[in-house]
């Protein structure tokens, strides 16, 4: 079975909303971060860490 590029975003993104606190949120994409730039296109990659800071943006201090 094979995963488009746009699938692996969508992972990505929805792994990324699952952090329920800013520190958790930040370890996660940091940890991600190299396999997101690799898997992905650099527009996707862009919407994927859009995303992940738009969902810390929204997280409690």
């Amino acid at each position: 079975m094979t995963f488009s590029v746009s699938q692996v975003a969508k992972v990505f993104i929805f792994a990324a909303k699952m952090a329920r606190e800013r520190a958790a949120l930040a370890a996660w994409v940091e940890g991600h971060r190299t396999s997101i730039d690799n898997l992905l296109p650099g527009q996707l990659a862009a919407d994927v860490l859009n995303e992940a800071r738009t969902h810390y943006r929204g997280l409690p201090r």
